[in-house]
C-alpha cells in the first residue's frame, strides 16, 4: 500500500516537474531555470492496536504502543473516541503532528454497561487505526433467595422451590455444599457446573437424622450465595418400653429387683426411669436405651424379706422434647418369703420336671409334668401373664415332653414305663391317644420334636444312651443311635443321657451324659456320635465333676434347652444345695455361667431343676424346681431370678 502510494507521488512529482519546465521555456526572460521543489511523504504505513476484551467496567484502558513508520516529516495525528500520546507525552484530545519512529498509545474510557464496545479511532497522516475495548460479561447475578423448609420429615430428601437465575449475560460458575442442584434442561444432582441467564435451579438435601434440627445448604452463583435451610419436625412423640424381666407378675425373697427391658422412639430417648411408690430409679444404658436395666429397691427393705408386700414397677420414658410416656410398662412383682405360694395356692404342685411353652393358637402357656398334692400324675398349664396354674390332662407318670408344632400335639413320655406316649391334641385337650412300644431297656430321659423340612420326627433319649426316632403316627420305631449295638458305630458312646434337645440350625441333637459331664452332638441325619462340649472340648468354665474324696463337690448336668436368638446352650448342672446355669456357644461349644449358685447369689435359690423352656421374645427362662415345687423365671442376661409359680 505504501509502496503504491509513494510510486503514485512519484509521478505527480514528475507531472508537476515537466510543467514548470515548460512555462519555464515559454518564458525565455530569465538567463537560468529555478531548483525542483520536492514534496516530503507524510503518510505513515499502516499501523493497528490490539482489542482488549474483559475490561472493567468505566475504566480507562490503554492500549499497546505502535511506532510511527513510512514518513519523511511530520504527519499530522488526531483521535476520535479517546485520547492518545506520544511517547512519553501527556494523553491528550487535541489534533498534532507526529514525526516517524515516534510511538504512539491511545487511551479509551470503558463503557459502563457489561460486555459492551467502545472504539477509538487514530487517524496519522490520512491513515487510520482503531483501539477496540469491550467490558467484561456480567456473570454476578441478581441477589437470589432459597424458601426454607421448616417441619420436614428427619432423614428425607427435600427438594427446594424453583429458583430463576437473572442478571448474567454469559455462562457462569455454579457450585453447592451441603447438598446438590438440578438445572432445568441442565444436569441433575450436581455440585459444581455452569447456568446462563433465564435457567431455572432447585437444590436438594437431606433432612437432618434428629427433630427439631436444621441442615443446610449453600448454592453460590457468580459470586453470589443463597443458602437453603430445611428444619425437621418437632419431636412430639414419646418413647414406648417394654420390661423384659422380670415377667409380668412374679415373686422374690429380695429387697431389691433388677428390672431389664427394652425402649424405643421415632426420633429420641432422653431417658427411662422405673418408678415404685413415688420413688424413680434411672435405668442405665450402653446403646441409647435400646437396652436398659435399673436395680430398682422395693418395698420391704429387711432381709430377708418376712412379710408379704406388693409392688407395681411402673417404667416412665422421656425424649429430648420433654414428651413423658408416664405408664410405658408395668409389672407387678411381690415379697414374700420362699415358702409361700404364688401367684396362688390353687392346683399346687406336688413335683414338677418338663416344661414346655405353648404359644399355638395365641395360647400363653407353659405346660409342666408333675403331681398334684394327692399325688395324681397330671399335666400343668400355667398362665405366662399370671402364674396360675390348671390342669391340661391326668396321665401317669409323666416326665418328658415336647410340643409338634406343625400337627399342634403334645407327647408326654412315661417315666415308668420304656417307651410310654401319650400324645394329646392341644386343640382339644381331652383327645389323647397312648403308645407304649418296648424297644428301650431303661426309661426315657429326654424327648426332642425335629420338624425339619415339614416332616416331624419323635426322637427320645433313654437313660442307658439309645436313640430312637418315631413318626407321629408310631407306626414304627426305630433305633437311630446306639454305641452298644455299633448303631451307627461304637465310638463316643452315651453312657447315661439325662435330658436332650434338637439343635435345627445344625441338625443335631445334643443329649446330656450326667456320668461324664459331657454334651454329645448326635447328627440328625446319620446318627453318629460326637463330643460337643465337657471340660476337654470348648473353653470357658468347668463342669463340676464326680470326686471321691470331696463328694459334696460333685455336678450333674441334668437339663438342656436352645436359645434360638443368641445361638446357645442353656444348660442346668445340679450341686449338692444348688444349681449353676451355664451358656454354651453353639459353634464352639465355650461355656459361661448364667449365675453361680455360690452364697453370694442368695436370692430365690434354686435347688433342683430338670426342665427348661425359654421364652425367646423376652430373653429369660423358665426352670422347673422340683424340691420347692416351683417355676422359677431366670434372666439369661443377669442371671437373676425370680418366682414364676409355686404352690
Amino acid at each position: 500500500m505504501a509502496m503504491q502510494q509513494r510510486f503514485q507521488r512519484s509521478l505527480t512529482s514528475i507531472f508537476i516537474l515537466s510543467l514548470i519546465a515548460v512555462i519555464s521555456a515559454c518564458g525565455g526572460g530569465g538567463g537560468h531555470s529555478s531548483p525542483p521543489v520536492v514534496i516530503p511523504d507524510t503518510t505513515p504505513n499502516a499501523f493497528s492496536f490490539t482489542a482488549v476484551t474483559g475490561a472493567a467496567v468505566s475504566s480507562e484502558v490503554t492500549s499497546a504502543a505502535v511506532t510511527i513508520t513510512g514518513i519523511e516529516a511530520s504527519a499530522a495525528i488526531s483521535i476520535t473516541g479517546g485520547t492518545y500520546a506520544i511517547g512519553t507525552g501527556a494523553f491528550t484530545g487535541t489534533a498534532g503532528t507526529v514525526s516517524t519512529g515516534q510511538t504512539v498509545i491511545v487511551k479509551v474510557m470503558a463503557s459502563a454497561s457489561n460486555s459492551t464496545a467502545v472504539t477509538a479511532t487514530l487517524t496519522v497522516g490520512g491513515v487510520n487505526g482503531s483501539f477496540s475495548v469491550t467490558t467484561i460479561a456480567d456473570t454476578t447475578p441478581n441477589a437470589f433467595t432459597l424458601d426454607a423448609v421448616i417441619n420436614a420429615q428427619p432423614n428425607t430428601l427435600i427438594t427446594s422451590s424453583p429458583v430463576i437465575v437473572a442478571g448474567i449475560d454469559a455462562d457462569t460458575p455454579i457450585s453447592i455444599t451441603g447438598g446438590t442442584f438440578s438445572i432445568v434442561g441442565g444436569g441433575t444432582d450436581l455440585t459444581t457446573g455452569t447456568i446462563s441467564n433465564g435457567k431455572t435451579v432447585t437444590v436438594k438435601l437431606t433432612s437432618a437424622d434428629m427433630p427439631t434440627t436444621e441442615a443446610s445448604a449453600i448454592l453460590t452463583i457468580g459470586g453470589v450465595s443463597a443458602t437453603y435451610t430445611v428444619k425437621t419436625i418437632a419431636d412430639t412423640v414419646a418413647p414406648t418400653a417394654k420390661i423384659l424381666f422380670p415377667p409380668p407378675v412374679s415373686m422374690t425373697e429380695g429387697n431389691t429387683i433388677l428390672v431389664r427391658g427394652t425402649a424405643s422412639a421415632p426420633y429420641s430417648i432422653k431417658s427411662v426411669k422405673v418408678k415404685l411408690n413415688g420413688v424413680s430409679t434411672t435405668a442405665i444404658t450402653t446403646d441409647g436405651f435400646a437396652n436398659w436395666q435399673a436395680l430398682v429397691p422395693l418395698t420391704d427393705t429387711t432381709v430377708p424379706v418376712t412379710a408379704t408386700t406388693e409392688n407395681t414397677l411402673t417404667v416412665v420414658a422421656e425424649n429430648n422434647n420433654t414428651n413423658v410416656n408416664s405408664d410405658a410398662a408395668h409389672v407387678a412383682i411381690r415379697q414374700a418369703p420362699l415358702t409361700s405360694s404364688f401367684p396362688d395356692s390353687d392346683n399346687q404342685m406336688e413335683s414338677v420336671r418338663s416344661v414346655a411353652i405353648d404359644n399355638l393358637d395365641g395360647r400363653n402357656k407353659l405346660l409342666a409334668t408333675g403331681a398334684r398334692i394327692n399325688n395324681s400324675d397330671v399335666i400343668f398349664s400355667i398362665d405366662l401373664a399370671t402364674g396360675k396354674r390348671t390342669i391340661f390332662a391326668t396321665v401317669d407318670s409323666p416326665f418328658s415332653l415336647a410340643i409338634n408344632h406343625i400337627n399342634k400335639r403334645l407327647y408326654v413320655f412315661d417315666s415308668a414305663i420304656p417307651v410310654n406316649i401319650t400324645d394329646f391334641d392341644l386343640s382339644n385337650s381331652a383327645n389323647f391317644n397312648t403308645y407304649t412300644n418296648n424297644i428301650y431297656t431303661q426309661k426315657v430321659a429326654g424327648l426332642a420334636i425335629n420338624e425339619t423340612g415339614g416332616v416331624v420326627k419323635i426322637v427320645t433319649s433313654g437313660r442307658d444312651g439309645q436313640i430312637i426316632i418315631t413318626a407321629p403316627l408310631f407306626s414304627n420305631f426305630n433305633m437311630f443311635s446306639d454305641a452298644t449295638q455299633n448303631i451307627p458305630d461304637a465310638l463316643n458312646p452315651i453312657n447315661r443321657a439325662y435330658g436332650m434337645a434338637f439343635d435345627k440350625t445344625k441338625n443335631r441333637y445334643l443329649v446330656l451324659d450326667n456320668s461324664r459331664q459331657t454334651i454329645f452332638a448326635v447328627d440328625a441325619i446319620t446318627g453318629i456320635r460326637t463330643v460337643f462340649s465337657n471340660n476337654s472340648n470348648g473353653n470357658g468354665e468347668l463342669f463340676k465333676v464326680y470326686d471321691n474324696v470331696n463328694a459334696d463337690t460333685y455336678g450333674f448336668i441334668t437339663a438342656i434347652a436352645i436359645d434360638e436368638v443368641s445361638q446357645r446352650a442353656i444348660v442346668s448342672e445340679k450341686l449338692v444345695n444348688t444349681i449353676r446355669l451355664f451358656a454354651v456357644d453353639l459353634t464352639t461349644g465355650n461355656r459361661s455361667l448364667i449365675f453361680t449358685g455360690t452364697p453370694s447369689d442368695i436370692n430365690n435359690v434354686i435347688t433342683d431343676n430338670f426342665g427348661i423352656a425359654i421364652v425367646d421374645s423376652a430373653g429369660y427362662a423358665l426352670l422347673s424346681e422340683n424340691i420347692q415345687k416351683a417355676i422359677f423365671a431366670v434372666d439369661l442376661v443377669t442371671g437373676k431370678r425370680v418366682v414364676f409359680s409355686k404352690n
